[in-house]
C-alpha cells in the first residue's frame, strides 16, 4: 500500500491548472501538491514551499514526487506521460488522451509494463449529475434507452492556447477539444462501443480546425447524437429518450454550477422526477479517485482504454472528412 498523502507535480501550469486543479488539490488530504514545472509567471502565486522545476527532465529526476498531472498542450500528452510512466510515476493526463490512437496504445502499454496508474482527465465521469443519470438508468427508472443526445456550445479562447490553432499540436478542432467529452460520456453511460453513422462539420479553417460538428453514432442498439460548437455562447444539455419517458440534464458539462435533471414519464406507474445537483466537486472527485486507485495497489486502466477508443473514433471521423493531419 502506498502511504498518503501522495506527492504530485503539475506539468503544464497554465490557466486550466490554476482554475481547476489547484482548487481541487486544496480540498483533498489524499494528494499534496509539491511541485510544478514553472516556465512563466503564473506559478509565482503559489506558496513558496512548492518546488519550481525549470524543465520536464528536471522533474523526472526528482525523488520527491509520486505522480504527475499532465496539463500541457495536446501533442505533448503522450511523450510526457510515457516518460513519467517509465520512471515509475503515476499519471493523470488531461483530455484528449493523445492526438492519435497509436500514442494512446503506447501510453497504456507503458502503464502495464511498469505497473503504474494511468488515468485520463475525462472529469465528467466524476460529475455528480452524470453519475445520478447513470444511477437512474441502472435502477431501471428510464427503462430501455432509445436515444442519447448531447449538445455542447462554448466560445473557445485562443489567447492562452495559441497552440490549439495548429492541427499538429491540437490533433483537431472542437471534436478533439470538447466533442471527446461527449463521446466519453456516451461510453460512460452506456458502457458500449460506439460506431460512427454520419457526420457533418462546420466552419473549417485553413488549418483543418473545425468549429462545429454534428454526428450520429450507434452504441449497441441505442442511437446517439452529439452536436458541439466552439464559436457560440455557452450551453450544454444531455437528453435521453427512453421507453418510460424523457430525461433532460441541463448544464451536463458544467463543473462549477448546478446540474438540473428533469425526467418526464409517459407511464402511469413511473413517477416524474427532478433533481438539482451541485457539481462543484467534480474535479475533486476525479483527483481523489486517482489517489484511491494508486493507494489500493491495483491499477485500473478502463478509463484509459475507453479514452483510446474515443481517439480512434475521432481519427475515423477526421479521415472521413479528409481532415487527417497525415
Amino acid at each position: 500500500m502506498v502511504k498518503r498523502p501522495l506527492k504530485i507535480a503539475i506539468c503544464g501550469f497554465g490557466r486550466f491548472a490554476e482554475r481547476r486543479i489547484i482548487p481541487a488539490l486544496e480540498k483533498t488530504s489524499k494528494i499534496e501538491l509539491v511541485a510544478v514545472i514553472d516556465r512563466g509567471s503564473r506559478a509565482s502565486k503559489l506558496p513558496k514551499n512548492i518546488l519550481r522545476f525549470k524543465s520536464f527532465d528536471e522533474m523526472l529526476k526528482s525523488t520527491l514526487i509520486d505522480c504527475v498531472y499532465i496539463a500541457t498542450p495536446n501533442y505533448l500528452h503522450a511523450p510526457q506521460a510515457i516518460e513519467c510512466l517509465k520512471n515509475g510515476l503515476h499519471v493523470l493526463c488531461e483530455k484528449p488522451m493523445a492526438i492519435n490512437k497509436s500514442d494512446c496504445s503506447q501510453m497504456i502499454d507503458a502503464a502495464i509494463k511498469f505497473n503504474v496508474q494511468l488515468s485520463i482527465g475525462h472529469m465528467l465521469r466524476f460529475s455528480p449529475a452524470i453519475i445520478k443519470v447513470r444511477d437512474l438508468m441502472n435502477i431501471g427508472t428510464l427503462g430501455k434507452i432509445n436515444s442519447l443526445e448531447l449538445f455542447f456550445n462554448y466560445d473557445i479562447k485562443f489567447t492562452e492556447r495559441s497552440w490549439a490553432k495548429s492541427k499538429n499540436n491540437s490533433g483537431g478542432g472542437v471534436l478533439m477539444d470538447a466533442g471527446v467529452h461527449c463521446i466519453d460520456t456516451i461510453q460512460f453511460l452506456l458502457d458500449s462501443d460506439i460506431k460512427l453513422k454520419n457526420v457533418k462539420m462546420f466552419n473549417i479553417d485553413n488549418n483543418k480546425i473545425e468549429q462545429g460538428i454534428k454526428s450520429t453514432f450507434d452504441a449497441g442498439d441505442t442511437h446517439c447524437l452529439i452536436e458541439v460548437h466552439s464559436n457560440k455562447e455557452y450551453f450544454s444539455c444531455l437528453v435521453i429518450n427512453s421507453e418510460n419517458g424523457k430525461l433532460k440534464l441541463e448544464n451536463f458539462a458544467s463543473t462549477d454550477s448546478k446540474g438540473l435533471i428533469n425526467f418526464t414519464s409517459i407511464r402511469e406507474n413511473v413517477k416524474n422526477q427532478s433533481f438539482t445537483i451541485d457539481v462543484a466537486n467534480t474535479y475533486l472527485n476525479q483527483i481523489e479517485n486517482f489517489a484511491n486507485t494508486i493507494t489500493s495497489g491495483k491499477t485500473d486502466l478502463k478509463s484509459a482504454e475507453q479514452a483510446e477508443k474515443a481517439i480512434e473514433l475521432i481519427e475515423t471521423i477526421y479521415a472521413k472528412q479528409n481532415l487527417s493531419s497525415t
